[in-house]
């Protein structure tokens, strides 16, 4: 198509032979068929690529990222990054194709599974803080932000989350709660005191 200078950009074809045979089995002829892929390779090396791009990027956030089908009460985890496997101190190959209900209250469960019943394109994102017991029984606090992912044609084909470690700060807002508590039962203790002492001068 003309000539620019530039070496022509090589080409891939996929090749189908077909032969036919005579009567006694020998080769008559062959019709030989064949479709261009260089497109379609292209394509491929440019979705490969991208999707390398993106793993590069998501892998360097600190925050948690977790992406699963809405197979409940499965919910098949399809993707998560170093900071989610750290956090749960699991390995990346013991998370992918599992679940991860186990690791979840009957409250957290409720709740995905209203989100995913409930979830629309309209509406698709959820936030809420959630407990989690990680593998070697430590507790973990992390504040998600949920987003249900829909198709062209509106069907829900997958969730995902990024999370944030707020456990430091959830167990600093247990100890306020149970020095509050402490507070009030050392006033009420008082105020019993003082009303008996009251009670005496009388």
């Amino acid at each position: 198509q003309g000539h620019t200078g530039a070496p022509p950009l090589p080409r891939r074809r996929q090749w189908i032979i077909i032969a036919s045979f005579d009567d006694l089995g020998r080769a008559a002829f062959y019709q030989v068929h064949a479709q261009d892929l260089g497109d379609l390779k292209l394509s491929e090396v440019n979705f490969i690529e991208s999707e390398l791009q993106y793993r590069s990027v998501v892998e360097d956030q600190y925050e948690l990222l977790c992406r699963y089908k809405p197979d409940w009460p499965k919910c098949t985890i399809l993707f998560v990054n170093d900071a989610y496997c750290h956090a749960h101190g699991v390995r990346r190959e013991d998370l992918i194709g599992n679940s991860f209900m186990n690791t979840l209250s009957r409250e957290d469960r409720d709740r995905i599974r209203k989100f995913i019943e409930t979830a629309t394109p309209q509406d698709p994102v959820q936030l809420f803080t959630q407990h989690i017991t990680r593998a070697n029984g430590e507790d973990l606090w992390v504040e998600w932000h949920r987003r249900a992912l829909f198709d062209s044609s509106g069907g829900l084909y997958a969730i995902q989350g990024v999370g944030r470690d707020v456990t430091d700060l959830r167990q600093t807002e247990l100890e306020l709660v149970a020095k509050n508590a402490e507070l009030e039962r050392k006033n009420a203790a008082l105020t019993e005191v003082l009303e008996h002492i009251e009670q005496k001068k009388e």
